[in-house]
């Protein structure tokens, strides 16, 4: 096999594991997509090809939980912050060197791994949503903007507001 045979033979290996957890737990696709690929191949061209399974599978998830009118009126804010740094940060991907974005793929798991792992858990009371929802939505969108990953941030958000199973697929579904 050819240098390009064996990567694509092995991208094709590396997402159909991450669609099994995707499909398993709800998210973790571009996490998992992006972290193995990022070792064969160079980050960005890993980034870049995750955008098309992702976009499919989350449109998938939409229409299969139906996360509609209610959902998006519910989380408005914060996919409108999503939406907008991750546009503005996009257009800066290709600029930032590939170790950096290593860096930051590294850290940004860390970070969600060991609050895991520790059971830190932040609590958002009703009267914090709309600035944490800001903040999430900033914070994934310029996660995602350079890395294709901005689940962790609105996990973080989710537990933090104790979203029920069914709420969290529909609004992980939304945002992502």
């Amino acid at each position: 096999m050819t240098d390009a045979t064996t990567i694509a033979v092995i991208a094709i290996f590396v997402f159909l594991l991450a669609g099994i957890i995707k499909g398993t737990v709800g998210i973790g696709m571009p996490t998992v997509s992006v972290g193995v690929l990022s070792q064969i191949i160079p980050p960005h061209t890993a980034i870049a090809l995750v955008v098309f399974p992702l976009l499919a599978s989350n449109l998938w998830q939409v229409i299969r939980t139906g996360a509609g009118l209610a959902t998006l009126r519910r989380y408005g804010l914060l996919v409108g912050c999503l939406f907008v740094s991750l546009w503005a940060t996009t257009f800066l991907t290709a600029r930032v060197p590939a170790d950096l974005l290593l860096g930051i793929i590294g850290v940004a798991m860390l970070i969600f791994s060991v609050t895991s792992l520790l059971g830190t858990q932040i609590m958002i009371a009703d009267r914090h949503d709309r600035p944490a929802q800001a903040i999430t939505g900033l914070a994934a969108g310029v996660l995602g903007g350079l890395t294709s990953i901005w689940a962790l941030p609105l996990v973080t958000y989710l537990m933090g507001r104790k979203a029920d199973s069914d709420e969290f697929v529909r609004a992980v579904g939304l945002f992502l």
